[in-house]
């Protein structure tokens, strides 16, 4: 359940942590004339082409076409993200997303997702690149010149046009797979967000990187970003700060060449991601979701994979104090995973599928423990078949065997039960 098709708009403006020091590369060259940074002169035009060569020469790939970026006024900007949003990333679906998430306790019941990500984005994002139009648009701050929060930017979106010109961006909007989307996304953003810190480090004085982390833009994206459902947070997050792990590992394992091969066999499962261990994942296929009869229909068929499970066990109905033990584990336990979303004008009811891999059952277990911390009003009963939670607003029944998890919620115990099939 992404949170429509922005996820990929460019280098947040949140500050990004630390990587392996290895893979900055040689960390005396890369600090030898970079403490006072080696600036920018001439022109925008000839700035802008100054940084695109510097990608092009640590990135070890050369650009078919030029690229011409865009600066927009900070406002106008901030418009244009909006704009994007709204059109794509319609009020139906972000309704389906919200009655996911809620029945799921990731956000509050009755939240503005569409609205939600519109104000969010506005205030997290710096750029973005186009894979359609091959255009890349930056937030101006407006001085004429361009400043290192600009330069950065531009360094990270650069990287992403030229790896879609050389390469090929891989599909991360393949319908009912947001799983997969989301692992494909954690590629192209980590690798742009390596490239970015590698940039940063080579070209970017201290001072001036000093003066980014204490930007009060900066402090008040972040402080923007806390206020935001932790679930949401982590899911807006994800593709740069796991993607920039996984990269690393690549780029451990073989310099750029290595993340080059990879957008030939993109990771399909946030697992892989995750996890090294996991690479080359194939998920199995969890037993079909159940379904109810008429009046109900289905209104959504999608993947749920180890990282949205791990973001549920994080803060069980939002709460990071209760986090359930476990989310370290699940790229190993999680062997694929399924969901389908019925509605009845304003019921939802929700059907869940899960492989388990673990050899004790570990995962049916967290997915008990993340449920009753999630809705502590609701009463659970275990019988020899299942396990029931009821009393609350919602109602759920789990079974467990022969390898696999079913979860069922529903308005009441009765439609519960009955997406057990």
């Amino acid at each position: 359940c992404d949170l429509g098709e922005l996820g990929d708009l460019g280098e947040m403006s949140d500050a990004m942590p630390g990587v392996a020091p290895e893979c900055l590369g040689d960390l005396t060259d890369l600090f030898d004339g970079a403490l006072g940074g080696e600036g920018l002169t001439g022109s925008l035009e000839e700035q802008i082409r100054e940084i695109a060569a510097r990608v092009e020469g640590q990135r070890g790939l050369t650009f078919a076409e030029p690229i011409d970026p865009v600066l927009l006024p900070a406002d106008e900007f901030d418009a244009q993200i909006a704009q994007l949003v709204t059109e794509g990333y319609d009020a139906a679906t972000a309704d389906l997303d919200a009655r996911v998430l809620s029945m799921l306790g990731a956000i509050p019941a009755g939240t503005d997702l569409q609205g939600l990500q519109a104000d969010l984005l506005a205030g997290q994002v710096a750029g973005y690149y186009d894979p359609e139009t091959g255009e890349i648009v930056v937030r101006d701050d407006g001085d004429g010149d361009l400043d290192a929060t600009e330069e950065i930017t531009l360094a990270h979106e650069l990287d992403h046009a030229l790896t879609d010109q050389v390469l090929g961006l891989p599909d991360t909007d393949v319908q009912g797979d947001s799983d997969g989307n989301l692992a494909r996304l954690a590629l192209v953003e980590g690798d742009a967000t390596l490239l970015m810190q590698q940039y940063s480090l080579a070209h970017v004085g201290i001072l001036d990187q000093l003066a980014l982390a204490l930007d009060p833009t900066v402090t008040a994206s972040q402080a923007d970003l806390e206020k935001v459902p932790p679930y949401l947070r982590e899911q807006l997050m994800f593709p740069y700060l796991s993607g920039l792990g996984y990269a690393c590992d690549l780029y451990l394992d073989g310099g750029w060449p290595s993340i080059d091969a990879a957008y030939d066999a993109p990771p399909s499962t946030t697992a892989e991601i995750l996890d090294p261990a996991q690479a080359g994942l194939e998920p199995a296929d969890a037993p079909d979701p159940a379904t109810l009869a008429s009046p109900w229909t289905v209104a959504r068929r999608d993947t749920l994979g180890a990282a949205e499970l791990s973001w549920l066990l994080a803060a069980p109905g939002g709460d990071e104090e209760a986090a359930i033990a476990g989310a370290d584990d699940l790229p190993a336990w999680w062997g694929g995973g399924e969901l389908v979303l019925s509605t009845d004008g304003p019921r939802s009811a929700l059907s869940v599928s899960l492989v388990d891999r673990s050899a004790d059952g570990a995962l049916c277990d967290v997915v008990d423990g993340w449920y009753e911390a999630s809705f502590g009003d609701d009463t659970r009963t275990a019988t020899a078949d299942a396990v029931t939670f009821d009393g609350g607003a919602q109602a759920a029944a789990l079974r467990c065997a022969d390898g696999s998890v079913r979860l069922g919620i529903g308005p009441d115990l009765a439609t519960a039960t009955a997406l057990l099939g």
